[in-house]
C-alpha cells in the first residue's frame, strides 16, 4: 500500500482587500446569522500581504497545525 501524503493549506496574513471584507487588515466577516468573526488570515494568495512566503521554506514565519491527514500553516503576525 502506498504511503498517503498529507495535504496542506496555507493561511497568510490578509491585506483586507477582499470585497467580502471591510478593506483593512484584521477586518471582520460574517460567519452566519449576522454573527461576525474576526479575520486576520486568508486562504487566497490573491489577498495575502506576503503571498510569496512558503511555509516549507519560511518555517519561522508560520505556525503548523496537524489534524489527521490535514496540515494547516498560519502566518504569524
Amino acid at each position: 500500500m502506498a504511503k498517503k501524503t498529507k495535504e496542506y493549506e496555507v493561511a497568510w496574513l490578509c491585506n483586507g482587500k477582499n470585497p467580502k471584507c471591510r478593506n483593512r487588515p484584521g477586518c471582520y466577516y460574517n460567519i452566519q446569522n449576522g454573527i461576525r468573526g474576526s479575520c486576520d488570515h486568508t486562504m487566497d494568495p490573491k489577498y495575502a500581504i506576503n503571498k510569496n512566503l512558503d511555509p516549507k521554506k519560511d518555517k519561522d514565519r508560520f505556525d503548523k497545525f496537524t489534524l489527521g491527514d490535514q496540515i494547516r500553516y498560519y502566518e504569524r503576525w
